[in-house]
C-alpha cells in the first residue's frame, strides 16, 4: 500500500495543480480507477496492469 500512496505522491499530486480539494479529489479518482489500475504496468504483476492481470484470471 505505501508503494501505491508514493506513486500517486510522485507521478501525479506533485506534478499537477489544483484549485481545491474537489478539483484534487476528482483528478486522484480519474488516476486510480482508469491510469493505475487499466493502464499502468506493475512489475509485481508481471508488467500487467491490475486490471489486465484480474481478468486474466477469468
Amino acid at each position: 500500500m505505501e508503494s501505491f500512496y508514493s506513486t500517486l505522491k510522485t507521478e501525479y499530486v506533485s506534478q499537477h495543480h489544483f484549485k481545491d480539494d474537489e478539483c484534487l479529489n476528482q483528478g486522484i479518482y480519474g488516476e486510480i480507477y482508469c491510469w493505475y489500475n487499466h493502464v499502468r504496468p506493475h512489475s509485481f504483476n508481471g508488467g500487467k496492469a491490475p486490471a489486465t492481470k484480474r481478468t486474466s484470471y477469468s
